[in-house]
């Protein structure tokens, strides 16, 4: 028989278990920092896929002050059954650490008076982007390269990359903060044929936070070709004696 499924938390929630959990096992303050990101990734190449990853990472940093005593760890693990032994060991170890008076978290008076302006790192359009979308992004940058390339393209790739990210943090003694943020790069290199066997190879990537400010997929692929082309006929410079 299967233990029950734990119900997922808030990261304020979640945070505000951990210190509940932290004080109660002797630590004086302590500081817990939450975040999660995912990020996608598409390349292309001679018209196929040739990459596609996708990865969500998270992670719960725990800071404790015990006595003028400090120690930090992390874990991957938001389970709470596996967080109250991580939390009771952690209190343990800084019971043996070295004293350090001047360790200890910031005066709550430096913690007063923050802005609460949003400073607009997210795109709020991010969750509805659909995997086609992100191959088909791919496949216009590298037609539009292969095209402006010509017969002089020994090969193209294109890629395509994506990542949601966000942060909480909250401190025993009254602070609380987040964020979240996205971004976005789309963008190709390409390797030329020019006389002999020189290969120059050139690049165009660009990266903004909103899939909106992102040029059209044309423009991506055709500049880079653009650029390895300008590369083409390039000679050695004469060696010169100079002051």
């Amino acid at each position: 028989m299967t233990a029950p499924k734990e119900k997922q938390m808030s990261f304020p929630e979640l945070a505000e278990w951990v210190i509940s959990r932290t004080l109660k096992a002797g630590a004086g303050d302590c500081r817990v920092n939450l975040s999660r990101r995912r990020a996608v990734e598409i390349n292309y190449r001679d018209r196929k896929p040739e990459v596609i990853k996708e990865a969500t990472t998270q992670g719960l940093y725990l800071e404790v002050f015990a006595n003028n005593r400090y120690a930090a760890q992390s874990t991957p693990d938001f389970r709470r059954s596996t967080l109250e032994p991580f939390i009771n060991d952690l209190v343990a170890n800084a019971a043996i650490m070295e004293d350090d008076p001047f360790r200890t978290l910031p005066d709550p008076k430096y913690y007063e008076g923050r802005s609460g302006t949003d400073l607009e790192l997210a795109d709020p359009d991010y969750g509805k982007m659909a995997p086609e979308d992100r191959h088909a992004m791919t496949k216009a940058v590298e037609e539009a390269c292969l095209n402006k390339g010509g017969d002089k393209v020994i090969s193209v790739e294109a890629g395509e990359y994506d990542e949601s990210y966000e942060e909480y943090v909250k401190t025993s003694n009254g602070f609380e903060g987040s964020s979240k943020s996205t971004y976005y790069n789309m963008g190709a290199s390409m390797t030329a044929q020019d006389e002999g066997d020189r290969k120059p190879a050139g690049y165009n990537y660009i990266g903004c936070r909103y899939r909106s400010d992102l040029p059209t997929m044309e423009e991506v692929g055709a500049e880079a070709a653009r650029r390895t082309l300008d590369l083409m006929g390039g000679k050695k410079i004469a060696t010169t004696k100079i002051t």
